[in-house]
């Protein structure tokens, strides 16, 4: 390969890709803007750190100048100081030999277990930031079968990662952490399940879904739903879902990646009724129809080939009847309008026409959510009532061949006197100047 052709490949965006963004993103900083202070000077010194412990990368190299002259102009300080300190320590030793991501993991890893042989220079931060986990997405190279046939290395970080994740703290190492929790053949080989069972029932809500897909993976469907009876609403949908999807195992999913093959198709399991499980399920579509669709919904569902039996349908359809039946009155959703047009659309999904009737009358349904709508003539904005419920029930209907009727309304403008409260952020906005007038007057 020519010169001109190797610098341009050391310059380029996949090779800046060969540094986590955990570390560029603390030393990045735009040249035609003033110096962010999110991160911190102390962070960004401490990336730097972090940095050095990587080959040499051409993209970081630039980064560092910018980074350079913008702390250099500003009011001397500590902080300062520990910035432009740390970025002559990396340029110095830019080209000095560096670890292979098996030496980095193994420093790391000794450092967070603080082992007799922990780099001091290496901060417990530093170490869950730059610790490389390897999970069969990665590939398979020498890093994931080195580690692969020495899996009992991991087993001093087992402690301080369940440690990490009780704390409930944001950030980088609370990532790390979990990452390496999720990861499969880890966990399995190194964590019987009396330990994993106390974390399903901790504090830490990441940590207890850890578990809980733990469990799933071991097969402990019993055990799950023993557990799940003990927990709060919440966690009970996550015992459902992992309970539900044994089929999208993450092991299994990361193999047929690395095999090349793509997602695994969806798999869903049937209850089973000699143990109750069958009775947790229940329990959980009829205390919680709404959320149990919205916990077990997927966009891979085909109309009329939902996997799902009508232990989850049936109380879905009754909490419809239900609502059609008494919310013809106008009211707004709030924040609930997309969990319940996510349930709405898994009802109408089965293509029972036993649900034909509860679909017919949610097109009188008076739930709406606030939205703001653009248009060509004046006034050019307005503040709308979006129906969602009936939209949905519309869509559903439509695929039915059912006739809709002619004075169904699906959005509606708010007079100017009605207007408050304002419009929630996030919620539905609509740009219509300029779209074809059947999209127009689809909306």
């Amino acid at each position: 390969m020519a010169d001109d052709d190797l610098q341009a490949v050391a310059g380029d965006s996949l090779t800046a890709k060969e540094i986590p963004w955990t570390v560029l993103g603390l030393i990045d900083c735009r040249e035609d803007q003033p110096l962010s202070p999110s991160p911190t000077l102390q962070e960004r010194a401490e990336g730097l750190q972090m940095l050095a412990w990587f080959p040499r990368n051409e993209p970081a190299l630039k980064m560092v100048a910018r980074l350079q002259a913008k702390v250099a102009a500003l009011t001397p300080g500590a902080d300062q100081d520990a910035v432009l300190r740390a970025a002559r320590q990396y340029l110095a030793r830019v080209d000095a030999p560096k670890p292979t991501r098996d030496e980095l993991a193994r420093i790391c890893l000794e450092r967070i277990a603080n082992g007799v042989a922990a780099n001091q220079a290496m901060t417990e931060n530093m170490a869950w930031c730059l610790l490389p986990v390897p999970t069969l997405t990665r590939g398979s190279d020498f890093f994931l079968m080195a580690a692969l046939q020495q899996p009992q290395r991991w087993r001093g970080i087992i402690g301080p990662a369940v440690a990490l994740l009780k704390r409930n703290e944001a950030g980088v190492p609370s990532n790390a952490a979990a990452a390496v929790l999720e990861t499969g053949w880890i966990l399995d080989s190194l964590v019987k399940d009396e330990e994993i069972e106390s974390w399903i029932t901790s504090s830490s809500e990441r940590l207890s879904l850890i578990g809980i897909q733990a469990l799933a993976r071991r097969l402990r469907w019993a055990r799950l739903v023993e557990l799940g009876w003990t927990l709060p609403a919440p966690r009970q949908l996550v015992v459902l879902k992992a309970l539900a999807y044994a089929g999208r195992q993450d092991f299994d999913f990361e193999y047929q990646l690395l095999l090349g093959k793509g997602r695994p198709p969806l798999e869903v399991r049937r209850p089973d009724f000699a143990n109750g499980e069958a009775k947790f399920w229940d329990h959980c579509a009829r205390s919680m129809p709404v959320e149990t669709a919205n916990a077990l919904w997927s966009y891979d569902f085909v109309d009329g080939q939902i996997p799902f039996d009508r232990i989850i349908h049936d109380p879905l359809r009754d909490f419809f009847k239900a609502e059609a039946a008494r919310s013809e009155a106008e009211h707004d959703l709030d924040r609930g309008s997309s969990r319940l047009r996510t349930a709405l659309r898994m009802l109408a999904s089965w293509r029972m026409e036993e649900d034909d009737g509860v679909l017919i009358a949610l097109l009188k349904h008076g739930g709406y959510e606030r939205g703001e709508t653009w248009r060509t003539e004046a006034p050019k904005h307005v503040l709308t009532k979006h129906f969602v419920l009936r939209e949905a029930a519309k869509e559903a209907l439509l695929k039915r061949g059912r006739p809709l009727p002619v004075d169904l309304v699906i959005e509606s403008e708010i007079p100017a006197a009605d207007s408050n409260p304002p419009v929630r952020g996030g919620e539905r906005k609509q740009a219509l100047f300029g779209l074809p007038q059947a999209q127009k007057n689809a909306t």
